[in-house]
């Protein structure tokens, strides 16, 4: 555990009195120089850099205490500043990606609840299962076991549209693939045909001299048995593919619906006291984890 809960106060207040300051000067380079200087200062990356990194990147990048500020830069970044609206909602996916990430940390778990699941309501479409997942350890961390369960469902839910979001890339890509064959398979064809035209006119003109006929069919039935062949070849390649990423994702879900069913089962094992808190029950609980392995076998919630 890196954080304390004295020294996380100190950095929210920290925070809090930089946005004010931030605020507080009318000069857009001025405000931007602060925060700049700020993040530098504090995470060892200047603000440039840090917002041309994806989130994975940025997670890789820094140990708990420089993520945790850098979270908090780049929502300040987000929220002081005008921006275009895609611009601004990846500075707050890459907050909230690094804030979930540090879900072990049980202290800032309590005191960045709240933002944590505002940043998740505002741009949940942008979050994958993982995230969402980290979001259930972070909410249940702070026994806020609602927002949890809320999670552990979106993540589980999502998972399809994940694989799918896959599969799409993966047919795009097999669609480029395939063009390339097309593109040789049609020089292929263009060069046999010509090859063929080649053969039928000796045929033909060996036919014509010598009396023989059937030469051209020949040749035309073992292109045709040779095309019938590589179909053949493409759909069992394709059947295999379809029946791989099917594996994939059956075990994943079952894999996050199996750790949602642990976090779930955890949670009802907590004090009646941090249930009442939380506004959620024993048996609500249990009854999630239960239809959880629903899910597993394709029921919806």
């Amino acid at each position: 555990m890196f954080f304390q809960r004295d020294y996380i106060l100190r950095m929210i207040e920290m925070m809090g009195d930089l946005m004010r300051r931030i605020k507080e000067l009318m000069s857009d380079l001025a405000r931007m120089k602060l925060l700049d200087d700020a993040c530098l200062h504090h995470t060892g990356i200047s603000l440039e850099v840090a917002e041309g990194l994806t989130p994975q990147s940025l997670e890789e990048l820094l140990q708990p205490v420089p993520r945790l500020l850098m979270s908090e830069v780049l929502f300040t970044r987000a929220e002081s500043f005008t921006l275009p609206t895609d611009e601004r909602e990846e500075l707050l996916h890459k907050s909230f990606h690094l804030l979930a990430t540090l879900w072990q940390e049980g202290p800032l778990c309590e005191l960045r609840a709240n933002r944590l699941l505002g940043l998740k309501e505002e741009i949940g479409y942008r979050l994958d299962s993982e995230e969402l997942m980290n979001a259930a350890r972070f909410f249940m961390e702070a026994e806020r076991f609602a927002d949890m369960e809320d999670a552990i469902f979106q993540a589980a839910e999502l998972l399809p549209d994940d694989m799918g979001l896959e599969e799409r890339w993966g047919k795009q890509r097999g669609a480029q693939r395939s063009g390339k064959r097309g593109g040789r398979r049609d020089a292929h064809v263009h060069a046999e045909r010509d090859n063929q035209r080649g053969i039928s006119g000796e045929v033909q003109q060996s036919a014509q001299r010598n009396g023989q006929q059937g030469g051209e069919q020949d040749v035309q039935r073992g292109a045709q048995r040779d095309s019938q062949q590589d179909d053949k070849k493409d759909t069992r390649q394709s059947v295999l593919r379809d029946t791989q990423r099917g594996t994939q994702r059956d075990t994943r879900l079952k894999i996050l619906c199996s750790q949602g069913a642990d976090m779930l089962h955890q949670a009802a094992a907590a004090k009646p006291q941090s249930l009442a808190l939380a506004n959620t029950t024993r048996e609500e609980l249990l009854a999630a984890a239960q239809e959880l392995h629903l899910l597993v076998s394709g029921s919806k919630r």
